[in-house]
């Protein structure tokens, strides 16, 4: 339907852009970029997904606040960015809601996204290296998440729920890129472990060994 009140702004503003050689396209607005990586937003989907699943309310809230921003371009990116600061927030709601409907659970539950088992690293003013596993099927830790800070040849747990879920969101920004850095600050090869001590090795960047470069 034509817009009578406005027809003739409209048709100015078309035939002056029409005058400049212009594309009639050019009045429309473009959407503002997500400046969210990717693995953010899958982050994001995922953990709204299973925020519904518990508490159906919330879960329509989240998804509102999260395509309102994607939509108006106002996700910032980075570890400090607001985007990195809404998915530590969806994580520590997923664990209060999953401690609510587990209370004997004993502790919190791993993340919907599942991070696979390894070492990553995080740079929190200085580079931090973690260790993270899952407690094995057929035991009560099953499905749980335990992340632990690497110091040297010891690993102290992180047990605080709001620092443990700052940083996974870190992590999940980039967790290839956390991996990476992990290896070239352990000097281990990122898929078996093994030291990496051939700096001329190609793989070497990537943190991985000659062997595991090539698979």
């Amino acid at each position: 339907m034509i817009d009578l009140e406005n027809g003739p702004e409209i048709e100015l503003a078309a035939r002056e852009m029409g005058e400049e050689g212009a594309d009639l396209l050019d009045l429309v607005p473009d959407q503002e970029p997500d400046l969210r990586s990717e693995g953010q937003a899958r982050f994001m989907e995922d953990l709204i997904t299973n925020v519904t699943e518990l508490d159906s309310e919330l879960g329509r809230q989240a998804r509102e606040y999260t395509d309102r921003m994607t939509r108006e371009g106002r996700w910032t990116p980075g570890r400090e960015g607001n985007a990195s600061a809404w998915i530590t927030r969806l994580l520590a709601k997923l664990d209060q809601l999953r401690a609510a409907a587990r209370p004997t659970s004993g502790g919190p539950a791993a993340p919907s996204v599942e991070i696979p088992a390894g070492r990553y690293a995080i740079n929190d003013g200085e580079v931090k290296c973690y260790a993270i596993d899952y407690g094995r099927e057929g035991t009560k830790w099953a499905g749980f998440l335990f992340l632990a800070r690497i110091s040297s040849d010891d690993q102290f747990p992180i047990r605080n729920r709001e620092e443990k879920a700052r940083i996974l969101a870190a992590i999940a920004a980039d967790v290839e890129a956390a991996s990476i850095l992990a290896g070239l600050t352990l000097r281990q090869c990122r898929r078996c472990g093994r030291t990496l001590s051939d700096t001329k090795n190609p793989y070497f960047p990537v943190a991985l060994g000659p062997e595991c470069g090539t698979k």
